[in-house]
């Protein structure tokens, strides 16, 4: 009797855990794909010359927003899929990828916001660049990782395939934007077309936000939502 009240409160235990998990991705889910097109507008309206320092800085603002959302959301729940078959260390390496996009998302704000207030702003967001740059790419390997565990876990063969592809595909972009960004930070930090550069930097990176935020957010809400 007391061995079934202890697995009947696991029970209730664990699903109201899935239930946290899915709001709490589902939440960073839509904030990162909307930061992400605001940020593309954003960006897209600095370069069309309408005052394009100050588009830049909230760019990066708006940028820095979108991979702290979704990154953060990931990083605390992850461990929720964690299972014997896949172990601890799959689990913990893809948490740790989007630790990273968390605290590069974290330092963009903050660099965006200081660059906002009129100090060096080129430079800052072209080192913001950098910085959100370097961590896709070196999250990129948690991101595959990713796809091949939620590929493991899905029970729907057919759909699960189909989102194992958009975030492999999503996990390509990534690299090379993050490349790019990177690039493109360097060069702007050199002094050639500054503005012009981090804005595209922020237009590369706010696209891989909005496709990052809706491939991967979206297999995690189906998952939990089960």
């Amino acid at each position: 009797m007391q061995l079934s009240v202890q697995h009947g409160y696991r029970g209730e235990e664990a699903a109201r855990e899935r239930s946290i998990t899915q709001k709490a991705v589902g939440a960073g889910s839509l904030a990162g794909t909307i930061a992400g097109i605001g940020a593309i507008v954003l960006a897209i309206v600095g370069l069309a010359g309408v005052f394009p320092g100050f588009f830049m800085s909230i760019s990066t603002i708006v940028v820095g927003g979108a991979f702290l959302f979704l990154g953060g959301a990931i990083a605390a729940r992850w461990r929720l899929l964690t299972t014997p078959e896949t172990g601890a260390t799959e689990s913990a390496v893809v948490g740790g990828g989007m630790s990273t996009e968390f605290v590069a998302g974290i330092i963009a704000v903050v660099l965006g916001i200081i660059s906002l207030a009129g100090v060096v702003p080129a430079a800052l967001v072209s080192v913001g660049a950098i910085v959100v740059g370097g961590a896709l790419v070196l999250s990129t390997n948690s991101l595959a990782r990713m796809s091949a565990l939620l590929f493991f876990r899905s029970e729907e063969t057919s759909v699960a395939d189909a989102r194992h592809e958009e975030i492999n595909a999503a996990a390509s972009v990534q690299i090379l934007f993050g490349i790019a960004a990177i690039a493109l930070g360097i060069a702007a930090l050199a002094g050639v077309f500054p503005i012009a550069l981090n804005l595209v930097a922020m237009l590369l990176l706010g696209i891989c936000a909005m496709l990052n935020s809706s491939s991967i957010g979206g297999m995690l809400v189906r998952m939990f939502g089960r």
